[in-house]
């Protein structure tokens, strides 16, 4: 699964890339939506597409197997239309996480698309495409700001418990090392900066 990738189009379609291959493996079109946030599933069985029309928001979860014949679960959410700009899971395939360009960003279930928390505090005036993203374990959830700020959330709970700075532009994007203790986050300045978590959830580093 590690040569695969699957990207959302501003022609509102999904196509699935296999790096070692030119032409893509398949076209998924999504009409009459915003251009869809996709990821696969920690397994890379599944992948889930997260997009709006006109008067409504949804999340559709695909078999790799038979994506060709349609989602098959979709969950419509709660909620005005709203560009999503990506999607992530859990590290356990149980939840998602779902980023936008509103100043909330949504956690649903994975298996019955119910919402568990919305977490804000953060700013996105601009309608800025802010990554969000969970700690490796999942308990905590961090996400870029408008302001340069990281905002980290307890995940179950949805209570901020930290707020990081070291940016002086909008953190466009933050992301955690898969084999060490380290977050980093990048704002539109093109500055860098190295986190190293601490045990209440909060974070001590700077660039």
């Amino acid at each position: 699964k590690g040569a695969l990738f699957i990207p959302g189009s501003r022609d509102s379609s999904v196509r699935l890339w296999d790096l070692r291959q030119e032409a893509a493996l398949g076209v998924l079109p999504v009409p009459n939506h915003s251009p869809p946030a996709v990821s696969f599933d920690p397994d890379g069985l599944i992948f889930a597409t997260a997009m709006s029309d006109a008067s409504s928001r949804s999340v559709r979860l695909y078999d790799m197997r038979s994506y060709a014949k349609g989602p098959f679960t979709t969950f419509n959410l709660a909620g005005p239309p709203v560009v999503f700009h990506h999607l992530t899971f859990s590290s356990d395939g149980k939840t998602i996480l779902l980023p936008s360009a509103s100043e909330a960003i949504d956690l649903i279930d994975a298996f019955d698309g119910n919402l568990l928390n919305t977490f804000s505090g953060h700013v996105n005036t601009r309608g800025l495409m802010l990554e969000a993203t969970f700690t490796p374990d999942g308990q905590f959830v961090l996400s870029g700001s408008e302001d340069g700020t990281v905002h980290v959330w307890h995940a179950e709970s949805g209570q901020e418990v930290a707020v990081l700075q070291g940016h002086n532009a909008p953190t466009m994007a933050v992301r955690w090392s898969p084999t060490h203790m380290l977050a980093a986050s990048a704002c539109m300045n093109s500055l860098l900066c190295m986190w190293i978590p601490r045990a209440d959830g909060g974070a001590s580093g700077g660039p």
